[in-house]
């Protein structure tokens, strides 16, 4: 059996707007050997100065927990939309591998956004619950025409376990700090 990729989720609340947030969601996904969580976020913001640099500028925390177990917790030190440098979290993932924060701008003010997350978990057969928690800082102003999609990519070549600890991130005033992952 090939790479699956299966919408586990679909929504048009979850998105940043002009307020900060955070949104908690949970819903059942199929077992297998889940290879990857893929965000793929659309917007159209009232400006494109509304997110002055990538996307992921304005995810200040995300948590991911796949049958109770806290599989990745991330928290941003510092997020902003108007943080006209490479986002913490953009950098993150980019650095595990290639192409797991892209951005496709397909006008000035509309954004597409995906966030290829490595989890590397085997979960049995059936049904099993997958929960999320997402904050994000206030952009500069609002936005519309918002999706959120929530996918799930199986791959039973799956040899990897990707996990980000809860004390791996967080707030940290000097300059420099150590991430370990497992």
């Amino acid at each position: 059996m090939g790479v699956r990729y299966t919408l586990v989720e679909s929504n048009t609340t979850d998105a940043p707007s002009n307020a900060a947030a955070t949104y908690n969601r949970g819903f059942n996904v199929p077992g297998g050997a889940v290879d990857e969580v893929i965000i793929r976020i659309t917007q159209t913001l009232n400006a494109a100065s509304d997110i002055s640099a990538d996307w992921p500028n304005v995810v200040s925390s995300l948590r991911l927990i796949l049958n109770g177990e806290t599989v990745w917790d991330y928290t941003g030190g510092y997020t902003s939309a108007t943080n006209n440098a490479a986002s913490p979290l953009g950098y993150l993932l980019n650095s595990m591998g290639r192409g797991r924060s892209v951005e496709v701008n397909t006008g000035d003010a509309t954004r597409e956004v995906f966030l290829r997350i490595p989890i590397g978990r085997n979960i049995a057969a059936g049904i099993s619950r997958f929960e999320y928690s997402i904050s994000y800082a206030a952009l500069a102003g609002a936005s519309s025409a918002n999706t959120v999609q929530w996918w799930i990519r199986y791959n039973p070549a799956m040899q990897t376990t990707t996990t980000l600890g809860a004390a791996t991130t967080f707030n940290y005033s000097a300059t420099t700090q150590q991430v370990v992952m497992r």
